[in-house]
C-alpha cells in the first residue's frame, strides 16, 4: 500500500537579497518547512507574466535563488514521498528579487569643512548611492546619523552638522538597505583655513549697452555664500557688489545699465577673507539699440456695410479703399507711460456706392471722400517670437467727407456735393513682422453728419503696410 502524501499546510519563505558584490552578507535562499513523510519537494518558480521559469524536484527544504535576476516572482512547494508520489501544490507566494548596492567612495577619500559654515551640504562622490543609503558620523564611541540628500548613483549630498567646537577629522560612512555597509570610511576634515570661493564660469559672458532695465548676471562656482562680495572692474570702473541671490554654488549679481564700454573682469571674496583665485571675464560692447519705427503706413480695402437712412437706397461696398498714417509718440516719451503709448493717427479712404434697383424711373449714384486725424491708444503688445509681434489699438479719429450724389428721375439729373464732418471709432488688430512689415486687421464704426441727418456706417479692412 502507498504511503499516504502529507499535505502541506504552511510554507515559511525566507528571500535574501541577491547581489553579486563580494559583500553578499550570504548565499539567497528560498526555504520552507519541513512536511513529515516527504522524501523531497517538487518547486515552481513564475515571473509576473505566470511564464514558469523554473522547476526541479529537490530534497533538501531551501533552494539557492542566485540564477533569477532582479524582479517579482512567485513560488510553489509540493511534497513528494518516496514512491514519487506529489501531494497538493501550496498557494504562490510572492517574492521580490533585488540587486543589493554596496556603497563605495571614491579615492579622493576626505573632503574639508569649513570651520565658519559646518552646515553647508558637503558633494560626496563614489558609487552604490540610493534614495535609501544612510550616512553615519563616526568619532570614537559616537555614532550620529545624517541628513543627506540623494543625487545619483554616483553622488549624495550629506548635511555634517558638526558642533561650534568641532576639529580634527570625523568618518564618514555608508549603509545600504539589508546592511550592506560601504568597505571604507570618508573623512571629513575640519578646515580653520579661509575659504577660497571657486568661481567657474559666468553667464552672460557678454552684455550689450542700451538698455534701460539692469544687467543680471549669475555666476557658478563653489563656496558661495550670502556673505561673498563680487569685484567687477576694468580700466575705468571698480565696483563691490553683493549678491542679491546665493544658492552655495551659484550666485546672481545686479549691475547698473551705465556700464562703460569695455572688458571686466570679476573675482570674489568670502567673509573671512579667502579670495578666488580664478577671475571671470566678460565684454560690454557698444551695439546700437534697435529703435521703434517713426511712422507706420498701411494701404487697404474696405468692406462698407451700410447703415441708417442710406440703406434702403444702396447696396453695401466692396468697391472701397483707403490709407492711413501712424505717428507712434514713444520716441518723445517712456514707452511705459500714457503719452508714450499714444499714437497720431491720419488716414483717408474712398466709397462708391452701388445704387438699388428701387425705381425704374429713379437712377442714383454716390462716391464719398474722406480724410482726418486723431489718436491711438496701444492697448496692448506682445512679443509672438523674435521676428513677430502683436499690438491691440484702438483709436479714435475726426475729420470731412466729401459726398458727391447724382440722382436721375428719367432723363433729368441732379447733382448734389456736399462737405460735411464725421466721427470714426475702431479697434486694431496688429501684427508686426520682422519689425516693418504690417499685418493689420480693423472693425470700424463710422458717424456721417450728411445734411443734419447722422448716417452711419460699419466697416472692415484688412490692411498691409511697412514702419519706417
Amino acid at each position: 500500500m502507498l504511503n499516504k502524501i502529507c499535505r502541506i499546510s504552511l510554507f515559511c519563505a525566507t528571500l535574501l537579497i541577491i547581489t553579486f558584490s563580494i559583500y553578499s552578507q550570504s548565499t539567497p535562499l528560498l526555504k520552507w518547512g519541513h512536511v513529515e513523510g516527504a522524501s523531497a519537494y517538487f518547486i515552481e518558480i513564475r515571473d509576473k507574466t505566470e511564464k514558469i521559469v523554473f522547476s526541479k524536484k529537490v530534497y533538501a527544504t531551501y533552494q539557492n535563488v542566485m540564477f533569477l535576476a532582479p524582479g517579482n516572482y512567485e513560488f510553489r512547494v509540493a511534497a513528494m514521498n518516496k514512491y514519487n508520489q506529489m501531494g497538493k501544490k501550496s498557494r504562490w507566494a510572492k517574492i521580490k528579487i533585488e540587486k543589493a548596492l554596496v556603497p563605495s567612495f571614491d579615492s579622493s577619500s576626505s573632503v574639508a569643512v569649513s570651520s565658519t559654515d559646518k552646515s553647508a551640504p558637503v558633494s560626496i562622490k563614489g558609487s552604490g548611492f540610493s534614495e535609501k543609503t544612510e550616512f553615519f558620523l563616526v568619532k570614537g564611541d559616537s555614532k550620529v546619523k545624517l541628513k543627506s540628500e540623494y543625487v545619483s548613483y554616483n553622488e549624495a549630498l550629506v548635511y555634517p552638522d558638526l558642533p561650534d567646537n568641532a576639529e580634527g577629522s570625523y568618518k564618514l560612512i555608508a549603509v545600504n538597505p539589508n546592511g550592506f555597509q560601504s568597505a571604507g570610511s570618508f573623512e571629513l576634515v575640519v578646515d580653520k583655513s579661509k575659504v577660497l570661493p571657486e568661481l567657474d564660469e559666468l553667464s552672460p559672458e557678454k552684455v550689450e549697452t542700451g538698455s534701460k532695465t539692469a544687467y543680471k548676471i549669475v555666476i557658478k562656482g563653489n563656496n558661495i555664500t550670502a556673505n561673498t562680495k563680487f569685484t567687477v572692474s576694468s580700466s575705468s570702473y571698480n565696483q563691490n557688489i553683493s549678491p542679491v541671490r546665493t544658492t552655495g554654488n551659484s550666485a546672481e549679481i545686479i549691475l547698473p545699465a551705465e556700464l562703460p564700454v569695455g572688458k571686466y573682469s570679476v573675482s570674489a571674496v568670502n567673509s573671512d577673507g579667502g579670495r578666488s583665485l580664478k577671475q571671470l571675464k566678460f565684454v560690454v560692447s557698444d551695439i546700437s539699440v534697435k529703435e521703434d519705427p517713426i511712422v507706420y503706413i498701411t494701404v487697404y480695402p474696405l468692406y462698407n456695410l451700410i447703415l441708417g437712412g442710406w440703406k434702403d437706397y444702396f447696396e453695401n461696398s466692396y468697391m472701397s479703399f483707403g490709407a492711413a498714417v501712424s505717428f507712434p509718440l514713444a520716441r518723445l516719451f517712456s514707452k511705459d507711460s500714457f503719452m508714450g503709448r499714444l499714437s497720431v493717427e491720419f488716414e483717408g479712404d474712398y466709397v462708391k456706392y452701388t445704387a438699388k434697383n428701387v425705381s425704374n424711373i429713379v437712377d442714383r449714384k454716390m462716391y464719398n471722400m474722406s480724410a482726418g486725424g486723431g489718436l491711438g491708444y496701444l492697448l496692448y503688445q506682445n512679443d509672438l517670437s523674435q521676428s513677430a509681434s502683436f499690438q491691440m489699438i484702438p483709436r479714435i479719429t475726426t475729420g470731412f467727407v466729401y459726398t458727391s450724389l447724382e440722382t436721375k428721375v428719367l432723363s433729368r439729373k441732379r447733382v448734389t456735393n456736399s462737405i460735411d464732418p464725421y466721427l470714426s471709432l475702431s479697434y486694431s488688430f496688429r501684427f508686426l513682422f520682422a519689425e516693418r512689415f504690417i499685418v493689420e486687421l480693423v472693425p470700424e464704426y463710422k458717424n456721417y453728419f450728411y445734411k443734419t441727418e447722422m448716417l452711419k456706417d460699419v466697416r472692415a479692412s484688412l490692411r498691409l503696410g511697412y514702419a519706417f
